[in-house]
């Protein structure tokens, strides 16, 4: 965890006006390939840090934690895991559960315990529902999948 929070006080980790402008936009945002590569450490590192630390508008988080979704899945697997264990986290863990069937699978079997287990249950179990892939959904509650049957 120290490292990752040096890596983010560095300069080559900080998110430049460009990135954070192209993040902002409500709708419309660049498509996240875009904005940088799928192996760039650097370029997760500044989505990590957009995510952490840029709090207006509202959108730039979300649509960087959209990228991190997207392009960087495994290797945030940690900040998944803590978006939906964190109290403060709601609207990040609630967009993980919209996108959670673009997730490996692996990654979802790993989240969506998690998921209803964490402060935010009630509000992710029916985003999950519409949203995780059938394999996950086979970890919910049986009441759940009685409902969806």
């Amino acid at each position: 965890m120290l490292i990752l929070l040096a890596c983010l006080q560095s300069p080559k980790t900080t998110p430049s006006a460009e990135l954070i402008n192209a993040l902002s936009h409500r709708d419309g945002a660049p498509a996240c390939a875009s904005l940088g590569e799928e192996d760039d450490l650097e370029f997760q590192l500044q989505l990590v840090n957009v995510v952490q630390t840029i709090e207006m508008p509202p959108w730039a988080p979300m649509n960087a934690a959209g990228c991190l979704m997207e392009m960087f899945p495994t290797q945030s697997r940690s900040l998944f895991r803590t978006w939906l264990e964190q109290e403060d986290t709601k609207g990040l863990a609630i967009k993980l559960a919209l996108q959670m069937d673009q997730l490996p699978l692996d990654l979802q079997l790993e989240l969506v315990p998690l998921a209803l287990s964490g402060p935010h249950s009630d509000s992710l179990l029916p985003r999950l529902e519409r949203n995780a892939t059938k394999e996950a959904l086979d970890l919910l509650p049986t009441a759940t999948q009685q409902h969806l049957e």
